[in-house]
């Protein structure tokens, strides 16, 4: 992160509104922590400048490398990334959480996450997209499709998507299975497109688990969501 702000500007951006509630601010203490400048912003507006800062810049970066994803794949995507939990788990890695001043102990993860969005309402525009680029879009390795863009059929999905694109012959298979009559039984199985191409494979406790995560694993690569990208 940019490491040459000046303090007066950036302190306010590190305030949480509960600040001014602590004792030691609110009977002047002169040795109020953290910061003996304990000035009378706070990061409210900060706060909402930096959420559309970096929810604008988040989605340009996600239409411009995910150009086949639905807009609805973009929008979640964009929520799930700029959520507390993961604004919180990023400013935590670069050392913001011992530099906000709130009345908060510990910091809640709301004021962490605000902190950061703040932050990136401080920062100009080029720097709000260097933070995007390099701090919140490598969490998109964690993510978990299915849970954040749930489908309640993707096997029809799917194949509304191929018939649009000519395709006609579009099957689900059974490829193998373990364990049918135990308690843990698997599962795999796989869509076929023109009876031998396999655009989809995935394992699951039943068939039908399976041929969801299959049809699932399908429309990522047809989005070109993939692991090498």
């Amino acid at each position: 992160m940019p490491q040459n702000l000046n303090f007066a500007r950036k302190n306010p951006a590190l305030t949480n509104e509960s600040f001014f509630e602590r004792a030691d601010v609110e009977e002047h203490v002169e040795s109020a922590q953290p910061g003996a400048d304990v000035g009378t912003e706070h990061n409210s507006e900060l706060v909402k400048q930096g959420a559309q800062k970096l929810s604008a810049w988040l989605k340009r970066y996600l239409r411009f490398h995910l150009t086949s994803a639905p807009e609805e794949l973009i929008e979640a995507v964009e929520e799930h990334l700029l959520a507390d939990e993961c604004l919180a788990e990023i400013a935590k890695h670069i050392g913001v959480d011992n530099l906000v001043r709130t009345k908060e102990f510990p910091v809640s993860q709301h004021s962490c996450a605000n902190c950061f969005r703040a932050l990136a309402g401080v920062f100009s525009e080029e720097k709000v997209k260097n933070v995007v680029i390099d701090f919140v879009v490598p969490q998109l390795v964690d993510i978990d499709f299915s849970e954040i863009y749930p489908l309640a059929n993707p096997m029809d999905v799917l194949t509304d998507l191929l018939k649009a694109e000519g395709i006609t012959e579009i099957e689900p298979r059974l490829l193998r299975s373990a364990g049918v009559n135990s308690a843990e039984p698997i599962y795999v199985a796989a869509i076929y497109t023109d009876k031998q191409k396999n655009v989809g494979k995935s394992a699951g406790e039943s068939l039908t688990i399976a041929v969801d995560m299959a049809s699932r694993e399908a429309l990522l690569r047809l989005w070109n969501i993939t692991s090498d990208r």
